[in-house]
């Protein structure tokens, strides 16, 4: 243990506590008010996109010009480095279009969230979680020309990654369980509540 240990540590712990109140409050909602949620979503996003913001802040002052720092030895790590493409330097210098990517798939989830919301708590958890890490990475690619990326595992080779790609990475993982493992006569999509005009017509 170092003196990097404990402040990863806790961001480890906010994370999953900042996840876990997102599904508890979500189960908490019975399905009609879930489709007034908007507060919340826009709370947690907010969150997380601050969270994302001053982790990035701190590798930038912190380890800009230092090597490599262990975290917890042999497992993970701190490594500075600012990427102007994907994951594995995949697009690399394609900001514009990375930008217009993550647009495309943060649209489809705000209309999932925000219009058409799902049955499943741990689904909206899940866009959610992918909605705030693309808006951390395109706030970093529109603003200052590339992603601020700080993390890396030691024991593997891996690309250096940042907390909006763990949102993203824990977003992506819980939306393929909670449609592996959902019930099979449950919709993926709630109903649209009826105005008072079609229950007239009716």
């Amino acid at each position: 243990m170092n003196q990097y240990t404990i402040p990863f540590l806790c961001m480890l712990c906010a994370f999953a506590a900042v996840i876990l109140a997102m599904v508890f409050l979500l189960k908490r909602m019975n399905r009609s008010r879930l489709l007034a949620t908007g507060p919340v979503a826009v709370l947690f996003l907010l969150m997380l996109f601050a969270a994302d913001r001053l982790t990035k802040t701190y590798a930038d002052r912190a380890f800009r010009h230092a090597a490599t720092q262990p975290v917890i030895p042999g497992i993970i790590g701190y490594s500075h480095t600012i990427n102007t493409g994907a994951a594995w330097g995949i697009l690399s210098g394609s900001t514009w279009l990375l930008g217009v990517l993550t647009c495309a798939l943060m649209a489809v989830c705000l209309y999932l969230i925000f219009l058409r919301p799902l049955h499943s708590p741990w689904m909206h958890t899940a866009l959610m979680l992918i909605t705030a890490g693309g808006l951390g990475n395109l706030y970093d690619r529109v603003v200052l020309g590339g992603v601020t990326d700080f993390l890396i595992f030691l024991f593997i080779q891996f690309p250096v990654f940042n907390l909006a790609d763990c949102c993203i990475t824990t977003g992506c993982g819980i939306a393929i369980a909670a449609m592996l493992f959902s019930r099979p006569d449950e919709p993926l999509l709630m109903a649209l509540p009826r105005n008072e005009g079609d229950q007239d017509d009716e």
